[in-house]
């Protein structure tokens, strides 16, 4: 997902491959050529912006044992990888969520049912030069996905109890994507726990990331501030974006 840069290189440009074959036709022998065909590169530009998280201690306080600045720039740090992987999400589902819904080129579909789950890898897997799809969801979303037969069993030793989704699903692999924190709403989760991607991970990768140099930081000690307070300021530059020719699928569980 990420191009890590060094500071003085900048890389904002992704070139996105054509996925199509080219036609075959039926010639005569006496031919020396068929009609001419060629391909041309797509570009898709990615540029970063800058984020800053600054947090602040008092003296009297870190004096006092109340406050200490190395908790509060480990969580800033935290803070920001968190929101980076919120950044990155959240292209991947609004492209997902923008895809066809009608005709034979539907790539979502709502309401899950076994047969449109296979299709759907079917025709991922076979778009995508036969690279083989992978079905990606959180946790409650891949524990969605059952055998339409309602006589299968299971006991509580089965794989399933045990990890709480199936892991090879009519030969595609499942794939859990750990929820993330939003901390934007009291115990909210970013990640929507009603949507089943389908991916082919050992394609040309969906989502593509710019990080432009490294974290900067901007320390202010308390003795040169007049209230007596130590602020630093982390700053980081990235951002992601769609940058494919890969297709993929979405269901919508409910």
């Amino acid at each position: 997902w990420h191009c890590w840069l060094k500071p003085t290189i900048i890389c904002p440009y992704f070139n996105i491959e054509s996925r199509d074959l080219f036609s075959v036709s039926k010639y005569g022998n006496g031919k020396r050529h068929a009609e001419v065909q060629k391909q041309f590169r797509g570009q898709v530009q990615i540029l970063a912006e800058n984020r800053q998280i600054t947090v602040q201690t008092a003296l009297y306080k870190v004096l006092a044992g109340l406050e200490d600045m190395a908790d509060f720039a480990m969580k800033a740090a935290v803070s920001m990888e968190t929101e980076m992987t919120k950044d990155a999400y959240t292209a991947f589902n609004t492209a997902m969520e923008a895809l066809p819904t009608t005709g034979d080129d539907a790539l979502q579909i709502t309401g899950y049912t076994q047969d449109d789950l296979v299709t759907l890898c079917q025709k991922v897997t076979a778009f995508n030069g036969g690279r083989k799809a992978v079905i990606v969801g959180t946790h409650l979303a891949v524990s969605k996905i059952l055998p339409s037969d309602s006589n299968y069993r299971y006991d509580i030793q089965s794989d399933f109890v045990k990890i709480g989704y199936v892991r090879n699903f009519n030969g595609f692999d499942v794939m859990m994507l750990p929820q993330v924190a939003d901390a934007t709403s009291d115990f909210s989760l970013a990640l929507d726990d009603n949507n089943l991607y389908i991916v082919s991970p050992s394609g040309d990768k969906l989502i593509k990331g710019v990080l432009e140099g490294a974290t900067m930081s901007v320390v202010e000690s308390a003795q040169s501030t007049a209230n007596l307070t130590e602020n630093v300021t982390l700053s980081k530059r990235w951002g992601f974006a769609v940058a494919t020719s890969s297709i993929a699928g979405l269901i919508t569980l409910s």
